[in-house]
């Protein structure tokens, strides 16, 4: 039987499209280890997306149109830089360009015309 995924609507990121860091987090769950997944198309919401596997790899297909790819790959070593304080952030959240009546202003993690967003309006931060 073949696996699929379906995005819920309320995970958009431009209107009608899944949001890619949500969308990619689902397809991830199909890798075994540590997933890099590639969005190769705009993700449909509220459609069921089939699921290819083959040799660790995953494909995410709708109908013929490939959505994503995914496989796993080494462990990442990153020097992650240092955390801003929470001042920092307060003034880096009103240099944020979102906007209100955009492409993205319904966005399930940006969206300011949203209530429920998770509200990450992320802006410069002096220095960086």
């Amino acid at each position: 039987m073949a696996q699929t995924l379906s995005v819920p609507s309320r995970f958009n990121g431009p209107l009608e499209r899944g949001h890619g860091g949500y969308s990619s987090a689902v397809i991830a769950e199909f890798v075994e280890g540590q997933p890099e997944v590639t969005l190769r198309s705009p993700v449909p919401l509220d459609t069921p997306l089939e699921v290819e596997r083959q040799d660790g790899a995953v494909r995410v297909l709708d109908g013929e149109t490939l959505i994503a790819e995914a496989a796993p790959i080494p462990e990442l070593e990153l020097e992650v830089p240092p955390a801003v304080d929470v001042e920092q952030a307060r003034i880096a959240k009103t240099r944020y360009r979102g906007s209100t009546d955009d492409l993205f202003s319904h966005c399930f993690v940006c969206g300011r015309a949203r209530e429920d967003a998770l509200g990450v309006f992320a802006g410069t931060v002096e220095g960086r």
